[in-house]
């Protein structure tokens, strides 16, 4: 299965401060899970839906990510790589692709995992909506709430169209709960270049973005359930819970689920 028009993008320039000491000298994206670093889970997950071109973003330690992943040739596919200069925010860091991509993609952030369910069929609801234009967004139903915290949180309106997304909520309004997985669209180049720096950590976000998107009523933002299990990998715990959830999922380890 090969979708020649799906392009993928991988943002992995991070420097990745609450998982000091680990990524001092190892990128957030290469910290193994289940023997094997995140970033590899995210190229496979791509190739499973058909994507055989995928850019990634880098930054910090990004020669390292280079050195690791290569031109894409052991996997299958070809991988070429974009700097961001400046450490400015997701958002910044997505804006980096503009010049390059210019179709629909399929974008990570490099500290999300998932475990699909039903790859293929994926791959089917996502060229429908890229055929009519349609950004989607990874959701799934979270009852943690600090998960939730961790990440953003999704409001839907009457129509099941996305209506309002809003990173790392200090109380969630909602239990649906965005991935760090996106559809894209030509759009979201637009809505980064009108989106100011925030006013809490000073950098361009990608949830403003976002935001600017559905509020402008430029573009339909939708959820897509594509999850299976998924994680936000952004501390040392984290990463060793993460490794006990996959090591209990795909290899049958400890029941006792984190």
């Amino acid at each position: 299965m090969q979708n020649e028009k799906l392009i993928g993008a991988i943002i992995a320039a991070g420097n990745g401060k609450r998982l000091y000491p680990l990524s001092m000298d190892i990128p957030k994206a290469l910290l193994p899970v289940c023997n094997k670093p995140i970033i590899f889970h995210q190229i496979e997950y791509l190739k499973g839906i058909g994507v055989h071109n995928i850019y990634i973003v880098v930054g910090f330690l990004g020669d390292k990510i280079r050195s690791a992943v290569g031109d894409g040739s052991k996997f299958g596919i070809d991988i070429k790589y974009i700097i961001q200069e400046k450490p400015e925010g997701s958002g910044n860091a997505v804006g980096q692709l503009g010049s390059y991509i210019k179709d629909n993609f399929v974008l990570f952030l490099c500290d999300i995992l998932i475990m699909p369910v039903n790859i293929k069929k994926h791959a089917i609801e996502i060229c429908e909506a890229n055929s009519k234009n349609i950004n989607l967004i990874a959701c799934t139903v979270e009852n943690d709430i600090k998960r939730i915290k961790q990440n953003f949180e999704v409001l839907l309106g009457k129509n099941g169209t996305i209506v309002e997304v809003k990173e790392k909520p200090e109380i969630p309004r909602t239990s649906l709960k965005g991935c760090g997985l996106y559809f894209f669209t030509q759009d979201i180049f637009e809505a980064i270049n009108h989106t100011p720096k925030s006013s809490t950590k000073n950098e361009y976000e990608l949830t403003d973005a976002i935001q600017l998107l559905i509020s402008n009523k430029s573009a339909i933002v939708k959820p897509l359930d594509v999850i299976g299990t998924d994680f936000n990998v952004s501390s040392i715990e984290d990463l060793h819970i993460c490794n006990t959830l996959w090591e209990y999922k795909v290899y049958g380890g400890s029941p006792n689920e984190p």
